[in-house]
């Protein structure tokens, strides 16, 4: 962590776990989403669709273009894992939350 301070570790601390636990119950959500669908490939890959061009169009106007977009790609890529995660629990499949990145080309996705 960058600041090694007793309090601002234990809210980083907080924070991540917290996070951890909000994209747990999100992939829950979405598999079961997916799987009342009737067809949870097609409708998670709507989701993806959706999502992906939402991301796409984001920015954080109060920081530097840089970090901005940095911020961005951060919030399309976490998105995407965690759509891609419930789209293969919900077909039985193996789960790779980097798959996404892997398919698009990140070289330090593996």
């Amino acid at each position: 962590m960058l600041d090694a301070k007793p309090d601002v570790k234990l809210g980083n601390m907080l924070l991540h776990v917290n996070l951890l636990a909000l994209g747990t119950l999100m992939a829950k959500l979405m598999e079961e989403q997916f799987r009342q669908s009737g067809d949870p490939a097609a409708k998670a890959d709507e989701w993806l669709r959706l999502f992906e061009a939402t991301a796409g169009q984001m920015t954080f106007p109060n920081e530097t273009p840089e970090w901005s977009d940095l911020a961005a790609q951060e919030f399309r890529d976490i998105l995407m894992q965690h759509i891609h995660r419930a789209r293969a629990v919900a077909l039985g499949q193996e789960c790779d939350p980097r798959a996404y990145l892997r398919h698009h080309g990140e070289k330090d996705a593996a």
